[in-house]
C-alpha cells in the first residue's frame, strides 16, 4: 500500500471514529520506518552462536590438515592448496601509471 492510499484509509477510519484524528497526520511519517525489532548495534544471537560453532569446527580441521593433505593424491592435494591460497596470501594487483606527467609544482 503506498503512502497516498494509507493516508486515505486513515482519514476514512478517523471519520468513522475508529482512529484518533491527530494520529492521521502522524501516521504518514511512519510509512517505511522501523518501529520494532532489535535496536541498532545489538548483535544477532543466532549469527554469533553459528560463528562460534564454525570457529571450533574450523580449528579442529586446521589441526588435522597436514594429515589430511598427506593422505590425498598429489593432484587433489595441489587442487586443494590452490583453492586455499587466496585465504593465506593477498592477491597482487597491477599498478599502472603514466611516467610522462608534468612533475613541476609538486614540491611547492
Amino acid at each position: 500500500m503506498d503512502e497516498c492510499n494509507l493516508m486515505d484509509e486513515n482519514r476514512k477510519r478517523a471519520e468513522l471514529g475508529k482512529l484518533d484524528a491527530s494520529k492521521v497526520e502522524e501516521s504518514r511519517f511512519m510509512v517505511g520506518q522501523k518501529t520494532g525489532g532489535r535496536t541498532a548495534g545489538t548483535p544477532n544471537r543466532v549469527t554469533s552462536e553459528l560463528r562460534k560453532t564454525l570457529k571450533v569446527i574450523i580449528a579442529a580441521e586446521l589441526d588435522d590438515l597436514p594429515t589430511t593433505l598427506s593422505e590425498l593424491p598429489a593432484r587433489e592435494r595441489l587442487e586443494l592448496l590452490i583453492k586455499l591460497l587466496p585465504f593465506a596470501l593477498p592477491k597482487v594487483n597491477t599498478i599502472s601509471g603514466s611516467y610522462d606527467s608534468d612533475w613541476t609544482g609538486l614540491g611547492e
